[in-house]
């Protein structure tokens, strides 16, 4: 029986990762700002771990991160990262990212934001943890 609703999985000294059993949740950390490998390796944790716990329902905490992209972020993400995350899982899914605001300035407006329930991915870029949360919970009900 397990008594802690949070189960660690491994991290690094730049990324952390934990599910949250009782609300079927991903919590993916920034511990520092990353290289273009740390983020593409931390994004591979994430993965794994959706995997591990069957998990489509991830909040990412980047407000950690004080640098700009290391790299052009959406086009990997788009282009290679969540198709693979969709293959895997079977299902879209669902990415609230907690961003530090030059992050949401770098991306743009549009940048990753697809809601619609038909897409390869739900993602919803937020500057707080309780609007992402709510997002998240509505995204349960699509």
């Amino acid at each position: 029986m397990v008594f802690n609703s949070v189960l660690p999985v491994p991290a690094t000294d730049f990324y952390a990762v934990h599910y949250q059993e009782k609300q079927a949740l991903l919590r993916g950390y920034l511990l520092r700002s990353l290289s273009a490998q740390e983020l593409t390796e931390a994004c591979e944790m994430m993965l794994t771990a959706a995997l591990r716990h069957n998990c489509r329902y991830w909040l990412l905490n980047g407000s950690a991160n004080c640098r700009r992209p290391p790299f052009d972020v959406n086009s990997w993400l788009e282009e290679d990262y969540l198709p693979r995350v969709l293959a895997a899982l079977g299902r879209p899914p669902c990415l609230a990212y907690i961003l530090p605001l030059h992050w949401k300035e770098d991306m743009g407006d549009g940048a990753l934001k697809n809601t619609s329930p038909m897409a390869m991915h739900r993602v919803e870029l937020f500057k707080n943890e309780a609007p992402a949360i709510s997002w998240l919970d509505q995204c349960r009900a699509w």
